[in-house]
């Protein structure tokens, strides 16, 4: 445990994440400063941790872990034993775990984090005015999304269930920055909201979370295993010392991810075929899913808005299905989830880099390209591609030097990392952008041998 150590600053969210789980779990890690406004994360060493040059970044021993949501993820798995079960054993309540961590990541994330931005950072940062008319836009979707978790906060205490998990963890810096802002409001409305959120942000590891943040940087020892001695601050304070500026690292800014049906019922269908889990109601919603698209209905882009057909049991969220059956069903086919920590880490980092790298640019140019003309009779906006394109380059110029160092993107066996980006791909390269694809010799050949297994064959035969 000696050997863990987490790359950030204190004041970013996603750094906050990591540190929460750290303290959670009672792990001894240090705390190594980057210093953003010198660039240091996007200079080696850091880039070496972190080819995205985005912190956290967390080395245990030999493993390195970015994306601070594989961050929480990973210290999970490798520390069982450690501080509170936050990943359950038991199916049905890993099953709820991990659609409300993926509805944090996919639902609540996007407005939350962009209303941070337009009422803390953007004032603070660039001394320019909230935009009212934006803050009423997010606030409007962040109550669509709050009003989803009032009804299921109604009905159990945390949101994977009667215990307090990784899903719950995960919200802690975007609603703690939020009771900052006017937007408070949102959360003090609802009354089960209000009330997860009062315990949530009470547990003693957030407490060492915001003492940390309070201390100056030149009294933080990067050695932090116990802080008992750090009196607990108030919420007032620490959103002064933000509204003073210690950072400029923006927030994260991902838009909403924009997913057709099909392409998440891919996904979905992808692992039921691979671990050979068949259900009579499965079967049915698949059947609808495939009449839906030869009568060429439009399909809405919400995921909380579309219709119930998609759901299994209590949930639905593509990734978070993908993960549950890799885990509940570990005897099946191959193992997508790897048992070695080494592998979990690689794993687990690029699967979160499919979903918050990946996915906004190539679900966006799907739509400018395929979806916008089909069902809407639009045209595709040359520039918005053009920027699309470019982004998506960047990423994919990442994903080129990892794949000249393993065939796959977990190491040498094919996962849930590259499962994860196969609707992407299949659409991708259905358009003129395939070019990105084929122009990087390694990301093509790797794309080539996923899009060749046979379960990935089987979805394409049923669409």
């Amino acid at each position: 445990m000696a050997g863990l150590k987490l790359y950030g600053v204190a004041l970013s969210p996603n750094v906050m994440r990591a540190l929460l789980c750290l303290y959670e779990k009672g792990l001894d890690f240090e705390l190594v400063p980057v210093d953003l406004r010198a660039g240091e994360h996007k200079q080696e060493p850091f880039i070496s941790l972190n080819p995205f040059s985005q912190v956290p970044a967390l080395e245990d021993g030999d493993i390195k872990v970015f994306e601070s949501r594989a961050i929480t993820e990973y210290l999970c798995h490798a520390y069982p034993e450690k501080g509170p079960e936050l990943v359950p054993g038991d199916k049905k309540t890993l099953a709820s775990m991990l659609t409300w961590k993926e509805v944090e990541s996919g639902q609540f994330n996007d407005p939350a984090s962009k209303l941070a931005f337009e009422l803390i950072y953007k004032p603070m940062l660039f001394g320019t005015m909230s935009d009212e008319a934006v803050v009423a836009d997010l606030e409007a979707k962040l109550a669509k999304v709050l009003d989803v978790y009032e009804v299921h906060l109604s009905k159990c205490k945390y949101l994977g269930g009667d215990e307090y998990s990784l899903a719950d963890l995960n919200h802690l810096p975007g609603l703690h920055v939020l009771l900052g802002t006017p937007s408070k409001k949102l959360i003090e409305s609802r009354p089960h909201v209000s009330k997860w959120c009062t315990d949530v942000l009470a547990r003693p590891a957030w407490a060492k979370v915001v003492a940390l943040l309070l201390l100056p940087a030149s009294q933080r020892p990067s050695r932090v295993s116990k802080w008992s001695d750090i009196p607990v601050a108030s919420f007032k304070r620490l959103h002064s010392n933000l509204t003073r500026g210690h950072s400029r690292k923006r927030w994260d800014t991902r838009l909403v991810k924009f997913r057709l049906l099909k392409t998440g019922i891919s996904r979905f269908l992808l692992v039921d075929r691979r671990k050979e889990v068949y259900t009579r109601r499965w079967v049915r919603q698949v059947n609808r899913v495939v009449e839906l698209r030869e009568k060429g209905d439009a399909f809405s882009c919400d995921r909380f808005e579309r219709d119930a057909f998609l759901r299994v049991d209590e949930w639905e969220e593509s990734r978070a299905i993908t993960e549950y059956l890799c885990h509940a069903y570990p005897e099946k086919g191959p193992e997508l989830v790897p048992s070695d920590k080494k592998a979990l880490a690689s794993m687990l980092t690029w699967k979160e880099v499919e979903s918050s790298q990946f996915n906004d640019p190539a679900s966006k140019l799907a739509f400018e390209l395929i979806y916008k003309p089909m069902f809407y009779g639009g045209t595709s906006d040359e520039a918005v591609v053009a920027d699309l394109e470019a982004k998506l380059a960047k990423v994919l110029d990442v994903y080129e030097v990892r794949l000249s160092k393993s065939k796959y993107l977990g190491g040498d066996v094919y996962s849930l990392a590259d499962l994860n980006h196969l609707p992407g791909l299949h659409v991708l390269l259905g358009t003129p952008s395939k070019k990105l694809i084929e122009s990087r010799p390694h990301v093509s050949k790797w794309c080539t041998d996923v899009l060749a297994r046979p379960a990935w064959a089987k979805v394409v035969a049923l669409l």
